[in-house]
């Protein structure tokens, strides 16, 4: 998909970092995984970037 027109667009990563490797299947929504992780994360960082055409 790609990028909106608008002037500016966002893009939010977020990198987790578990404390066990976990046996998740394919096709999760982001709830899904949320709640499938919690408990295990350690810690957690945030990179934010913008986007223009």
């Amino acid at each position: 998909m790609p990028p909106p027109t608008s002037p500016a667009h966002r893009y939010v990563f977020t990198l987790y970092a578990l404390d066990a490797q976990l046996d998740l299947k394919g096709g999760l929504t982001k709830a899904q995984l949320l709640d499938a992780i919690k408990g295990h994360i350690l810690a957690q960082a945030k990179l934010t970037g913008t986007y223009k055409r």
